[in-house]
């Protein structure tokens, strides 16, 4: 069957097309993830992405499928391991992947780093030390003196409540002097401060650009996930505030443009283990919490995530339950896909809040009767065994890391519990930006624009 590429059915019609190759082969579809395949007989695992394919299994099975593979399609293969014509480092979708004495390694493509910083200008910046602060975009330093502290936005607040009320036009204006009106109540727009100018169309589209590329290369930065989450919020309408908070992203990777994965040897673990945070009302302007969350297997982080909450919680123990019911699902899918590859783990989820937990361990909503009853979807979780809840420390939970901006020592240490660090110079593998540029140039001088 032909299909032209690019189209919808060429991609369905692609995934019919392996899937009945590696069926005839004798892997097992993945149920919860078709892209998955696994073959007990010879203990081999696949994973399909486009039309990139990732083998793990041991060497003489690698070879046939290898053989079972090329016998259908044109493949190049290359192979991870130590023996003679195999590779200590390769590239899977232009991560970097790594074979050292203590495990494996991955790593961003290096060059999303370098674009960023080039495309934001801050070749000869100097280095930050975190990735973002609530002060960067307000544009004043990292450490306010005492008078600024003190004229805080929660001061300024209570202030203007102090202020004498005459009438009830008085008790219902805003603090910028406007009437609120029931019928605009309910209006998702965020509200900004008179001096934070919009950006021109040409600086809106950059931003958005550099905003898509940190994005795409969060899930391997956890330590940039909560910065790069907020400039991504704004990136319909950005702003002056928006472009400070980017800048400083960019200037973060200055200091440090590699980020290392370290998947070190261990035994085959028996558990998924999860940990959430949520940082309550932590935007300013909507008052709306983020959600964090770490997925691990033994020693191996799997996951990092940091989403915006769609709701206004009321209480901390409202924006961790909703944290809980976003890393129960997350968790229990990765469950799900180790059980398409041979697995059947159980999962366990650790949460920092006792209010939390104390909500998950009984059955109803008791005195919270204003949570949304999707939220208590763990307690049927809990009850069915499916997921073991328990507490852990909130300094030592690393989820804490995508919920707020924090201090480099903060970082560090969550950093180095997931088995992660920087380090200096290039990977031998890494293509460098000089070469992706000379390949456009000469693309583009060739008539192919």
């Amino acid at each position: 069957m032909m299909s032209m590429y690019g189209t919808r059915d060429a991609a369905l019609n692609w995934a019919l097309e392996y899937g009945g190759t590696l069926r005839a082969a004798g892997y097992e579809q993945g149920k919860a993830n078709p892209c998955l395949g696994y073959n007990k007989k010879i203990d081999v695992a696949i994973m399909v992405h486009g039309d990139d394919f990732v083998a793990v299994g041991p060497d003489q099975q690698l070879a046939d499928v290898s053989k079972t593979l090329s016998e259908k399609y044109k493949i190049k293969v290359e192979q991870l391991g130590r023996k003679e014509g195999q590779k200590s480092e390769v590239r899977i979708l232009n991560k970097v992947v790594r074979r050292t004495s203590e495990g494996l390694e991955l790593e961003a493509d290096p060059r999303h780093a370098e674009l960023v910083i080039k495309e934001l200008g801050l070749d000869s910046a100097k280095p930050s030390s975190t990735p973002g602060s609530k002060n960067e975009a307000k544009g004043r330093s990292e450490e306010p003196d005492a008078k600024t502290e003190a004229r805080s936005r929660a001061t300024r607040a209570r202030m203007k409540v102090e202020e004498p009320v005459d009438a009830i036009d008085d008790a219902k204006r805003s603090a910028k002097g406007e009437i609120w009106k029931p019928e605009n109540g309910q209006s998702d727009e965020v509200a900004h401060d008179d001096d934070d100018e919009e950006l021109a169309p040409e600086l809106a589209r950059m931003y958005r650009g550099v905003a898509a590329r940190l994005n795409y290369i969060s899930p391997d930065r956890p330590d940039l996930g909560f910065s790069v989450k907020e400039s991504a919020r704004n990136m319909s309408k950005p702003r002056a505030s928006d472009m400070r908070k980017l800048k400083k992203i960019g200037k973060y990777q200055i200091g440090k443009p590699r980020l290392v994965m370290r998947f070190p040897w261990q035994e085959l673990p028996d558990r998924v283990v999860a940990f959430t945070d949520s940082d309550w009302a932590g935007c300013g302007r909507t008052a709306k919490s983020t959600s964090g969350g770490v997925i691990c297997f033994g020693e191996h982080v799997l996951k990092t995530y940091c989403k915006q909450q769609k709701v206004i919680a009321l209480s901390s123990a409202e924006a961790e339950l909703y944290a809980m019911v976003a890393a129960s699902a997350e968790a229990l899918a990765m469950a799900a896909y180790a059980r398409d590859l041979g697995l059947n783990p159980s999962v366990e989820m650790y949460c920092d809040s006792a209010a939390a937990l104390g909500i998950t361990n009984r059955a109803g909503i008791g005195k919270v009767r204003h949570l949304r009853t999707q939220g208590l979807w763990v307690q049927e979780v809990r009850a069915s065994g499916r997921i073991v809840y328990r507490k852990v420390l909130g300094e030592k939970n690393p989820a804490d890391l995508l919920t707020k901006y924090l201090t480099a020592e903060v970082i560090e240490r969550h950093v180095e519990t997931m088995n992660m660090g920087w380090s200096d110079g290039r990977a031998e593998s890494a293509p460098t930006l000089n070469t992706v540029e000379s390949y456009i140039q000469t693309w583009t001088e060739d008539g192919v624009n």
